[in-house]
């Protein structure tokens, strides 16, 4: 079993942990998975105890409420601090003994799945004796039913979770170079270290670990593919001469993430940004309102990309409004942008008056109750400007999508009094 920082048994003795390790626990002991939900319905998470889960977990959308936890999810995101799930419950809980199997038998189980762990990175080191230092520390560590990293390690992690990462990526990248000279598309690393392109193992502990056993950062090693800022407004970006005039493109103009920050110069009397989460909520604002003469108005494409992100903190010193769905999801976007800018986004066009007034979504009574539960979650940590309708969303779980008719004729008649009033009351800068 791993040792785990001083912090995460502290965090393990707060109440919200307390009650959901005791429900891992026997649910572990009955035979369950930890890759399924874990179901608190007859005694469900407060919201206190929600936000202390949150602590070590994070905060992803759906991934806690007060009637369950999202196993497979909390595993992803502890993975990427280099932690396992199952090692977690025992730092806390002890050994585990399920009805089906006595002490003895899970070590040697455990033991056998670490051998074979061990023996597959090691096979995908041989190739490489750029890995020959590595691959020695390995092999020359004792096995012992629990997964362990070589303490002198380059990847400089304790943890096998991004420690695997590292290795398998670094071999997938040295394969590239014996042909290549040049940085290897991320996509392609991520098929050949671990035959997925949408994996997330290279996500928060595994690049770092990646990028200390090679010496040299991601972007340096990767060719990210740039994802697609979709925009409009008195923007304009030149290189030598004007790559993009968002001023007079029409309906919109699509940019690269990254190179519009970091290539040429870019210039406009903005008031402010404004994301909007739906591509045609953004078009219709861009073309039927006067709100382009002033804010850039952005396409978020729900959940914001990294490119994006580091786009906006571009302009952290204007005022930043994002307009979303009147629902959960759109709640948490706002919430999710604010954490990963690192200063306050305003939302607009998000009143409960406005829900009570539109078109309602069609939906069973089952995922009523689930978005009630989300929106009661939701209520007493979101935006204050957002908490009246998070409670509104509380009583009935009904949603309201942007494109309801009665609320795309207000944010098209409205956004532009919004977005004034919004410049009345924000102060110079945005940062808390």
């Amino acid at each position: 079993m791993q040792e785990f920082p001083e912090a995460v048994l502290v965090w393990a003795a707060k109440p919200g942990p307390v009650k959901f390790l005791a429900a891992l626990r026997k649910h572990l002991e009955r035979g369950g998975k930890a890759q399924t939900t874990l179901p608190f319905g007859k005694d469900p998470l407060t919201q206190e105890e929600q936000l202390q889960l949150g602590e070590l977990f994070g905060t992803r959308l759906n991934m806690i409420t007060a009637a369950k936890v999202n196993l497979r999810q909390v595993r992803r995101q502890l993975e990427d601090r280099g932690i396992e799930l199952e090692d977690l419950d025992q730092a806390v809980n002890g050994p585990l003994v399920t009805q089906s199997e006595s002490k003895h038998e899970r070590e040697v189980r455990k033991q056998l799945e670490v051998a074979r762990c061990r023996l597959d990175l090691v096979t995908e080191m041989l190739p490489h004796s750029d890995l020959d230092q590595e691959r020695e520390l390995l092999l020359n560590l004792p096995l012992r039913p629990v997964h362990q990293v070589p303490p002198t390690s380059a990847t400089g992690t304790k943890y096998w979770f991004p420690y695997d990462a590292a290795v398998r990526s670094t071999a997938a990248w040295l394969k590239w170079h014996l042909r290549e000279d040049r940085p290897i598309p991320e996509g392609t690393l991520l098929n050949e270290a671990f035959g997925n392109v949408k994996s997330e193992r290279m996500a928060a502990a595994g690049r770092i670990a990646f990028q200390n056993l090679n010496g040299h950062s991601y972007d340096v090693l990767v060719d990210r593919a740039e994802s697609e800022i979709r925009l409009s407004g008195p923007l304009v970006w030149e290189i030598d001469d004007p790559a993009a005039d968002a001023r007079v493109a029409y309906p919109w103009v699509s940019v690269p993430g990254r190179s519009i920050r970091k290539l040429g110069r870019r210039s406009g009397d903005l008031d402010g940004l404004l994301l909007i989460e739906n591509q045609e909520t953004f078009q219709q604002i861009g073309q039927e309102t006067g709100v382009g003469q002033r804010w850039l108005c952005i396409w978020s494409q729900g959940y914001a990309s990294d490119d994006l992100i580091e786009f906006v903190k571009l302009y952290s010193h204007l005022p930043v409004a994002a307009c979303c769905d009147l629902d959960p999801p759109g709640i948490g976007i706002v919430e999710d942008l604010s954490k990963r800018l690192g200063f306050r986004v305003n939302p607009v066009g998000m009143n409960a008056d406005a829900w009570r007034r539109s078109k309602k979504m069609k939906e069973s009574a089952q995922k009523r109750e689930i978005w009630a539960a989300e929106a009661a979650a939701l209520q007493d940590i979101c935006h204050e400007a957002l908490r009246p309708l998070a409670a509104a969303i509380a009583e009935t779980g009904e949603r309201v999508e942007q494109e309801a008719m009665d609320l795309y004729w207000e944010l098209i008649e409205t956004m532009s009094i919004q977005l004034d009033a919004l410049l009345l009351q924000s102060p110079a800068s945005q940062s808390d």
